[in-house]
């Protein structure tokens, strides 16, 4: 089994970063793409004249990570998107990612296809439900298909939202293995 595991975080030491850790221990066996996107190379749509609606591959940016990630995604039987909740929105790094998709399914409508029936499954990192995580997962799956998410409280298992011990409780890797065998 092929698992593409990204992480949003721009914190490398976090509680995505140890979650997407528990995550390649409990698929131990499988083939694990772990991106870790705040260390690719992703430019935000800046300074252009949206090129990349007309013709895909005349994205100012294309040389980036971008098209590697989506790649490493539509390789996988199953990703995980897992993401921080900064002031109650999902971090920059997730809105550059899913805004260049444009350069990458533009005028292709089977590659879309092939992405979007990759099963996939959303880590919310974030101490309250957020409504625009709610949303989130409707670009990254088929229209009809219900989204896999898992809210993972870090107050309720550490001392701080942002030490990055999430994942030494065992209620937390115990809430956390259960959403990966359902």
């Amino acid at each position: 089994m092929n698992i593409a595991i990204l992480h949003f975080s721009a914190r490398s030491s976090g509680n995505c970063a140890a979650i997407a850790h528990q995550l390649h221990q409990l698929h131990s066996g499988a083939e694990i793409a772990l991106c870790p996107v705040a260390a690719l190379d992703i430019s935000p749509c800046r300074g252009c004249n949206c090129q990349c609606f007309t013709r895909a591959e005349a994205c100012p940016h294309a040389q980036d990570d971008v098209r590697r990630i989506y790649q490493a995604i539509m390789d996988a039987d199953l990703a995980y998107f897992i993401l921080p909740n900064y002031a109650d929105q999902p971090p920059a790094l997730y809105f550059a990612f899913n805004e260049r998709s444009n350069c990458f399914f533009q005028g292709n409508e089977a590659l879309l296809n092939a992405y979007l029936a990759v099963p996939k499954r959303f880590i919310i990192v974030s101490n309250q439900p957020a409504p625009a995580f709610d949303a989130l997962p409707q670009y990254h799956i088929a229209e009809g298909t219900t989204p896999k998410l898992l809210y993972l409280p870090p107050r309720r298992y550490c001392h701080s939202s942002i030490d990055g011990t999430m994942m030494e409780a065992e209620k937390a890797r115990e809430l956390l293995e259960r959403f990966v065998l359902e």
